[in-house]
Formats: C-alpha cells, sequence, structure tokens
C-alpha cells in the first residue's frame, strides 16, 4: 500500500478539521454536514483544497456521520453520500484519501446497539469506500472499545484496506467507558490496526501529557490529530484558542516522541496545518 509506505520512509501529514470549518463557513446543524457533499459540493471542495495547498498529504473525507442511522431522515443514501464525498476528496489534487468514519455513539453499553448491529452499519460504510477507492479507513473520535471493535472488524472483513484508528480521552487518559490509555493501545495493536492514535476532546498540550503512556509497547505508527485547544464558550458559541505556531511547536514535540502522522481535528485550520508541517521541518 503506497500510504504505509510513505509512512515507513518518514512522517505523514493529514488535513485538519471538516465540520467546524464547514461551520465557520456559515453551514448550520439542521442536517448532518455529510449531506453537503451533494447539496454543496464546492463549499466541501473548497475547503479539502486549502489543506492539499497548506501541505497535508492525506486528505479525510465529509463522512464522519455518513451512517444509515444518522441519514435516515435526510433523503439520502450512505451510498450516494460517502461516494460524492470521495470524488470530492479526490477531486482536490490530494496525494492520498481517507475515508472518515466516525462513532455510532449507541452501541452497548452506552446505548441500545448491539455489537452486531453496529458491525453491520460499519460494514454498509466500509463496503462503499472500497468500492468507490480510498487509500485508507480512518476510524475516528471512537469513545467505546466495543465499538470501536466492531468498527475494526467490519472495516478487516470487507475491504483490504489499512486501518487507521484513533481515539478520543479525557484528561486523565481515558476514554469514556473507562479504559485508560496504554490498554487501549495495546488492544487495538492486538486487532491489527495499521496506525492508532488520539484525536479530538483535547488539545496537544494535553495530549502530548498522555502520549507517553499510550505509546508504551506499541510497535506500529502512532497518529495524533488534536484540537485547536480545549473548546472554550464565548458568548453562546463554542471557540479554540491555540493559534497555528503553537499548535506546530506541539506538533514537533511529538514529532521527537516518535508519532508518524500527524494532524489536526476541531478548531484546526489550514493556517494549523501548515504551521505544523513546517515546525517539524525546521
Amino acid at each position: 500500500m503506497k500510504l504505509l509506505k510513505a509512512i515507513e520512509k518518514g512522517l505523514v501529514f493529514f488535513d485538519g478539521a471538516m465540520g467546524t470549518m464547514l461551520l465557520k463557513s456559515g453551514m448550520n446543524l439542521e442536517k448532518p454536514l455529510d449531506v453537503c457533499n451533494i447539496e454543496d459540493p464546492l463549499r466541501v471542495e473548497k475547503i479539502h483544497r486549502s489543506y492539499v495547498e497548506a501541505g497535508a498529504q492525506v486528505i479525510t473525507t465529509n463522512t464522519f456521520q455518513a451512517n444509515e442511522l444518522r441519514l435516515k431522515d435526510y433523503g439520502y443514501s450512505i451510498e450516494a453520500v460517502i461516494e460524492a464525498g470521495i470524488k470530492l476528496a479526490k477531486a482536490c489534487g490530494s496525494q492520498y484519501v481517507a475515508q472518515d468514519i466516525g462513532p455510532i455513539g449507541k452501541v452497548e453499553p452506552m446505548g441500545n446497539l448491539s455489537f452486531y448491529e453496529a458491525y453491520s452499519i460499519f460494514k454498509k460504510q466500509v463496503t462503499v469506500g472500497a468500492k468507490i477507492g480510498v487509500d485508507c479507513i480512518l476510524l475516528e473520535t471512537f469513545f467505546n472499545l466495543k465499538e470501536v471493535e466492531a468498527a475494526i472488524l467490519a472495516a478487516k472483513d470487507h475491504s483490504n484496506l489499512p486501518i487507521f484508528c484513533t481515539m478520543t480521552f479525557d484528561q486523565k487518559g481515558r476514554i469514556l467507558s473507562g479504559e485508560e490509555a496504554g490498554h487501549i493501545a495495546n488492544q487495538l495493536q492486538s486487532l491489527g490496526v495499521d496506525a492508532l492514535g488520539i484525536n479530538c476532546s483535547l488539545g496537544p498540550k494535553e495530549i502530548l501529557h498522555i502520549l507517553p503512556n499510550f505509546m508504551k509497547g506499541v510497535k506500529i505508527p502512532v497518529m495524533v490529530q488534536a484540537n485547536a485547544g480545549l473548546p472554550t464558550k464565548v458568548e453562546g458559541t463554542t471557540q479554540y484558542t491555540i493559534d497555528p505556531e503553537t499548535f506546530g511547536f506541539y506538533g514537533s514535540r511529538m514529532k521527537e516522541l516518535g508519532v508518524r502522522i500527524l494532524g489536526g481535528c476541531c478548531g484546526t485550520t489550514p493556517a494549523h496545518i501548515h504551521a505544523l508541517i513546517t515546525a517539524i521541518k525546521d
């Protein structure tokens, strides 16, 4: 796989946030943002292209919530939304495209969705990505070990694509279902993912604090996509306050710890990704 070979040779840079960029551009949350792939494709492609221009090698599809439960009331099939998302990511001139798959959020014990039902939902998403053609599956922002295991198994059973998996932790280094970072890393590694890591919830400073425990014993590439700081409420809106230069500084420290894949999550912009790449190359 070309993407895995690129990681063997050196660092690989993913893009930054899509959701907060769409909201910043004037979109609202009346519908899943993934629907923009069909209803407002030029807006999505413009964001993708801005990340390519910032230096990102891997562009992530705007398909974080493109599952049958989330889309059922909006008149679009998951096939149509995901296919449109992949084509937009490819159209911006990216070197690689990652199919973005986020959590359902309703899997036992945090909801009434069974492991098998979750597996079936993820299977449908993965099958579309494998058919249309992406360079990897990115399972991101998961917080339930049982749910991410269902997603990994669906990806392994129904594609030959590399699987990258990132979990979201609290400041104590635990996911919502209670497991700590080191245990999670070892568990995911044993399931045969190709890269694993941390994204969302925390800023780079907080992630840097829990990285040593997470990376202990990990023998596969580690990936980090931090938020642009911890989210804060300012006049009723959520804002992220870490500037691009500070984001780049923390990224260079993560590189020193051995992180091989870097990008951004909520609140990050093309400027953050450009500063990250510049700081590490300098």
